[in-house]
């Protein structure tokens, strides 16, 4: 026999009266056409068989008869939002903009939202599609020992133009130390690191930044290859919020840079690295960078003089050569030394 349940429910328009069968021919909690947790659906029950089972249990109008708006009431207050939308085939596919919550990769949705809430509370667009590459590809871990996948420089996720989000929350510290030559005055430690890389197609400048974009003290640099050069570094970029990092290099069309995101001391946290291409003005002052013009018979170069400490060795020079956004140059010429001697002061950055 058949046990019916009576359930007095308010609509529009009054009082429903609604015969149920308290056994439901078929549990509806899971079933992918049962429809969204978190919208008034038409069916009994939802295709998140976790929160359903949670409303249902509070209130078993919503399996016995109608997934309405009480119940996505109950599911806002009692289930986990990002469990729902993750995996769901019907959220479109994670590396594209999808127009929806979440994407119907259960694993890689979860990764991008742990970084990126917005990816599953509100759409999952082209800031979280750019994040698959960094939070997805992979797997389980770098060669290090982490769990992230570009935990080790020799594991670094190829990056290009735009917005990527990344975490350090679980890396391990892979890169060197840095040179004296990056000491903004809060030393030169550097916490666990995670890595990219970016290969210009033309020469250009590179702006490297979690300016305002971090929630932790980070830090920023950049190598010409791993285990390689020192070509930029940074710590607080100027005028950029919570400690947060901005940094420029040139960069020669086909070089790989790879790039060390951190932070100071042992912190780590999670944010968004943008890199854009382009005039990449330096972080020194350009008011005390003279140009030996070509009209004056120069190349077109600008020249700074900067102090360095006593014992410097070529790596730290050329380090502090590129904190400032420049290389290192020798006087090829009478003019140019002449030129150097006359207009160009030595300064100390910063």
């Amino acid at each position: 026999m058949r046990h019916l349940s009576l359930s007095l429910r308010p609509i529009t328009g009054g009082l429903a009266l609604a015969l149920a069968a308290a056994a439901f021919a078929g549990d509806p909690c899971g079933d992918p056409t049962a429809g969204d947790c978190f919208a008034a659906n038409g069916t009994p029950g939802c295709d998140d068989a976790t929160c359903c089972t949670t409303v249902c249990n509070l209130d078993s109008f919503c399996c016995d008869v109608e997934w309405d708006d009480a119940c996505v009431s109950y599911a806002a207050e009692n289930c986990d939002a990002t469990g729902n939308v993750c995996g769901d085939p019907a959220a479109g596919d994670c590396s594209v903009p999808n127009g929806t919550p979440g994407c119907d990769d259960a694993a890689c949705c979860e990764a991008v939202c742990a970084i990126d809430a917005f990816c599953c509370e509100v759409e999952w667009d082209v800031t979280c599609a750019g994040s698959v590459g960094s939070a997805c590809n992979g797997g389980g871990g770098g060669g290090g020992g982490g769990d992230l996948p570009n935990d080790d420089c020799a594991d670094a996720i190829e990056i290009g133009e735009g917005d990527t989000a990344f975490t350090t929350v679980g890396a391990t510290l892979d890169g060197p130390d840095l040179p004296g030559s990056c000491d903004e005055g809060y030393g030169t430690t550097f916490a666990p690191d995670v890595w990219y890389a970016i290969t210009p197609v033309e020469d250009t400048g590179i702006i490297v930044s979690t300016c305002g974009q971090a929630d932790y003290d980070t830090r920023l640099a950049a190598y010409a290859g791993c285990g390689g050069t020192l070509v930029a570094c940074n710590d607080d970029g100027d005028g950029c919020p919570n400690l947060s990092s901005l940094m420029t290099f040139p960069a020669i069309a086909g070089e790989t840079y790879l790039v060390r995101v951190g932070g100071y001391g042992t912190a780590t946290g999670s944010g968004t690295l943008s890199v854009t291409f382009g005039d990449a003005p330096p972080p020194y002052p350009t008011e005390i960078t003279p140009q030996w013009t070509v009209d004056d018979g120069g190349n077109g170069h600008y020249y700074a003089n900067i102090r360095v400490p006593e014992g410097s060795t070529h790596a730290d020079l050329q380090a502090a050569a590129a904190a400032v956004g420049g290389t290192l140059a020798s006087a090829t010429s009478p003019e140019e030394t002449a030129f150097i001697t006359d207009f160009v002061r030595v300064s100390e950055p910063g």
